[in-house]
């Protein structure tokens, strides 16, 4: 998708979420509606190149319990290979990716949690949606549509040292929190900690629901759990590299990344932080570090030469 072309119609944006460590990502892929189709068919056609049915569930780490996995390996598709084969075919499709990762640096007894910041991601999802289209010169006719991979109440929740909100949100209705706040964002002006006041998001012609439904049945939402996935790991990784950790495969996570990022929204100055990709707090010296290496594009070209 080229990133000022104009378009008279709706787009969608199909979101899931990672988490790794102190780490969560939520992100995916944003594209035109009358695009849909061809990306599900591709992705299906990639699918059974790897030895699965067309409407089987292919995402970015599989236990071994799942379904697809025996085949996956039997094929010889293991998550080592099969990844970097689903971001080229990604990376080829006309698509932009918007993605926000959420860095929990928060000390102290009890049990906090980076699930805690899943709502202030997708605030800034939806918001970076709503800019790219109406900033970056596509269209303003919608509705569009953010659609989620189910979200659920996590089974700790009344252990955590979670925000007083966050607590009635999820207590109030368990399974809804992320409709609630997705519907007080579109009606009314909001905060978050991670875009701190933002504009109703029905001044971008969004639609005033979110939308669900889970990754076993959807393809897009499959696409958007290998954005996170991978956009989850490289953050965790080169966050524990710039730490001091000596971990295996130093240049496999920047190679993924390196395919997604062509991708990922941009400026008009091809800046990704802040546009596309999200990365907050930035409170740390290997966070600020991350974010210099993911702004350079010549040390990421050198990282996976």
């Amino acid at each position: 998708m080229h990133q000022a072309s104009s378009f008279g119609e709706s787009y969608l944006l199909w979101l899931d979420e990672s988490v790794r460590g102190e780490v969560l990502t939520v992100g995916g892929v944003m594209m035109r509606t009358a695009d849909e189709v061809r990306v599900v068919d591709a992705w299906r056609a990639l699918k059974e190149r790897m030895g699965l049915d067309a409407f089987g569930e292919l995402k970015h780490a599989l236990n071994e319990k799942h379904p697809s996995r025996p085949r996956l390996d039997a094929a010889g598709w293991t998550q080592k290979h099969r990844v970097p084969g689903m971001l080229e075919m990604i990376s080829k499709q006309p698509v932009l990716v918007i993605v926000a990762t959420r860095v929990d640096n928060r000390e102290g007894d009890g049990r906090p949690h980076p699930e805690d910041y899943y709502l202030d991601a997708l605030m800034w999802c939806a918001m970076r949606f709503c800019n790219a289209m109406h900033r970056d010169g596509r269209a303003t006719q919608g509705p569009h549509r953010v659609t989620v991979d189910y979200p659920t109440q996590p089974d700790d929740l009344e252990n955590r040292q979670v925000s007083a909100r966050l607590r009635e949100l999820y207590s109030a209705n368990p399974t809804t929190a992320a409709f609630q706040r997705y519907e007080r964002a579109w009606a009314s002006p909001t905060s978050t900690v991670a875009s701190g006041r933002m504009p109703p998001l029905r001044r971008g012609d969004l639609a005033p629901s979110l939308a669900a439904t889970h990754s076993q049945h959807c393809d897009l939402l499959q696409m958007a759990d290998v954005v996170t996935g991978t956009t989850n790991e490289f953050v965790a990784w080169n966050l524990a590299e710039a730490e001091g950790s000596n971990l295996p495969w130093p240049s496999y996570r920047d190679k993924n990344f390196q395919k997604l990022r062509s991708v990922v929204r941009r400026s008009p100055g091809g800046a990704l932080r802040g546009y596309g990709f999200g990365l907050l707090p930035e409170a740390t010296p290997a966070q600020q570090q991350l974010m210099e290496f993911v702004e350079d594009e010549r040390a990421v070209d050198d990282a996976c030469a």
